[in-house]
């Protein structure tokens, strides 16, 4: 007799907040933002709301850089509303491209 089981295996444990890390690029980066950015700057990565919605926004200052929508930004906004801080360090800008990479932290 062939088939899968319902039981056995569970689902696999979520990523402990302090190790999520991704490199992702930046969504509708606001081109007013970026001239100001450069390699290596520090970015604050916070949920952002729009109308109803949180949205995961890296911003520069009080202004928002561009949006993160990555797989993983639902992890990172359950982390965040835990209480855990994020950065998000600009790896480049190409034209209207943030290309940045998350991890645990500030920029303090």
């Amino acid at each position: 007799m062939s088939g899968s089981s319902s039981g056995g295996s569970s689902p696999p444990t979520a990523q402990p907040c302090r190790d999520l890390e991704i490199l992702t690029t930046l969504n509708s980066p606001d081109p007013q933002v970026l001239k100001k950015l450069k390699a290596n700057d520090c970015l604050t990565v916070k949920a952002h709301a729009v109308g109803k919605q949180k949205v995961l926004a890296a911003f520069h200052g009080n202004d928002v850089a561009g949006a993160i929508t990555d797989a993983m930004a639902s992890r990172f906004l359950e982390c965040l509303a835990k209480g855990s801080k994020y950065k998000a360090t600009v790896i480049s800008i190409k034209g209207g491209r943030c290309d940045v990479s998350i991890d645990h932290g500030s920029c303090e």
